[in-house]
């Protein structure tokens, strides 16, 4: 019961009042994104050392972890890909492993109960037809500005939906809530009805 409480907790969102929406951009720059001028909460912060139940069975999608490390001699993080990609659930360091899990069941509670906007989006001509679970790993970076945010329709028309968490450097997760991929979804559907809105579910 306690797991399943932790979990329901997960779900949580928070969407700030219009008139706090610049200072809570400014705040929160480092996990936010903008879809039409109005600011998304993407993410719910998990810490470090709180439970995580098993993956669910039978998994659907693929895993691809992003390291991002830090190399002092030349001062900056080279960029992960491709070579440094880690495939598959396991490949990954133990923090991001750990938020992968996290994060695949917010999606899985997604996939069970999808919200409206999110059902209409996929029943679309052009709408992803499969997904991907991506975790960028800043355990060993400086900074946790590097990598794709929130939501990524990669390999339009159709393709995949890319669904990212982050790996703080403190080991503690970023993951996307389920209000954030229903607005993303809302933008999505414009963007196929006439391919002009440009929704910015990463940067």
């Amino acid at each position: 019961m306690r797991l399943q409480l932790f979990l329901i907790s997960m779900l949580a969102v928070s969407t700030p009042a219009v008139a706090d929406q610049e200072s809570t951009f400014v705040q929160n720059r480092a996990h936010t994104s903008v879809v039409s001028d109005v600011v998304l909460d993407l993410y719910n912060v998990t810490m470090p050392g709180e439970e995580v139940l098993a993956l669910p069975e039978p998994i659907s999608g693929g895993f691809e972890y992003w390291p991002y490390v830090y190399d002092a001699a030349a001062d900056t993080h080279p960029h992960p890909y491709p070579d440094a990609i880690q495939w598959g659930f396991g490949a990954g360091g133990d923090a991001a492993r750990r938020c992968m899990k996290l994060s695949y069941h917010i999606w899985k509670h997604v996939q069970d109960h999808k919200p409206a906007h999110l059902a209409s989006l996929l029943a679309m001509e052009g709408a992803p037809q499969g997904y991907y679970h991506w975790n960028n790993d800043y355990t060993q970076a400086r900074t946790e500005e590097l990598g794709y945010r929130s939501f990524w329709h990669y390999s339009k028309p159709n393709g995949l939906l890319k669904w990212i968490s982050h790996t703080k450097i403190d080991g503690s997760c970023q993951h996307p809530t389920v209000e954030a991929i229903d607005r993303w979804a809302a933008c999505e559907i414009k963007r196929l009805e006439n391919d002009a809105t440009q929704c910015v579910g990463h940067r």
